[in-house]
């Protein structure tokens, strides 16, 4: 049976799909172990909630969720493995999230958070107040 050119549109626009979302997250250079697909899984599946509850306590406004980009490193502290996700709203060339770094400013366009694959729990949520 020979796929309609409607058929091939929605499956080109389902691998699409799956690869913006995938560019949504962007591991930054030099972290110092390797994640596995689990561990990215569970921490992606649970950041939302998390900090939707705490902007909510903290009485602050998102940008909405899929405005989001992420970048994340992996670090060792005192022995137990974290990872580090600073999250920016606007899209831009995911190359540009390469590098790690902390923006001090910038309202709730910016927010960073801790989380440990072991407990799997998110830890200090900071949401970025203006500058």
């Amino acid at each position: 049976m020979k796929p309609t050119k409607l058929a091939i549109f929605a499956i080109i626009f389902a691998m699409a799909a799956v690869a913006y979302a995938d560019n949504t997250w962007v591991k930054a250079k030099g972290g110092s172990w390797e994640p596995n697909v689990s561990v990215l899984t569970a921490m992606k599946a649970g950041i939302e909630g998390h900090v939707k509850d705490g902007a909510e306590k903290q009485k602050r406004q998102l940008f909405g969720w899929n405005e989001y980009m992420f970048q994340y490193l992996t670090v060792e502290l005192n022995g137990k493995k974290y990872i580090l996700v600073n999250a920016h709203c606007g899209k831009r060339d995911p190359r540009e999230l390469e590098d790690f770094r902390l923006i001090l400013d910038g309202g709730s366009c910016y927010f960073s958070l801790k989380y440990d694959p072991e407990k799997k729990r998110y830890y200090d949520l900071f949401i970025n107040g203006m500058g």
